[in-house]
């Protein structure tokens, strides 16, 4: 004779959560450690590439407008350098400020 596990409906639909969060978390942290192998593959610029010239440099690079370039700029939540007519954007700085790198 067998013997048999017996549950209330309460306690199979608390287990059957407890075992969804636990799979949620651990798909989480799969991912996460994937991403973070893949962000440390990414290799540094080199020095003649590591700054954009120019709006259209840094809105390609983020596929940003414009219009939202300005305001990030105005909002002083990009980081620039300007040496006269000409701006220039750090990538180094434009990935830890947006990518979190």
């Amino acid at each position: 004779m067998e013997a048999g596990i017996f549950l209330t409906k309460e306690e199979l639909d608390q287990m059957l959560s407890e075992a969804a969060e636990k799979a949620a978390e651990k798909a989480v942290k799969s991912v996460t450690m994937s991403m973070s192998v893949e962000a440390a593959k990414v290799p540094e610029p080199k020095e003649e590439d590591r700054f954009l010239r120019g709006y259209d440099a840094i809105c390609e690079y983020l596929n940003i407008g414009r219009t939202t370039l300005w305001r990030l700029k105005k909002a002083k939540k990009i980081p620039f350098i300007q040496r006269g007519k000409v701006i220039y954007f750090d990538k180094r700085e434009i990935d830890k400020k947006f990518f979190r790198c």
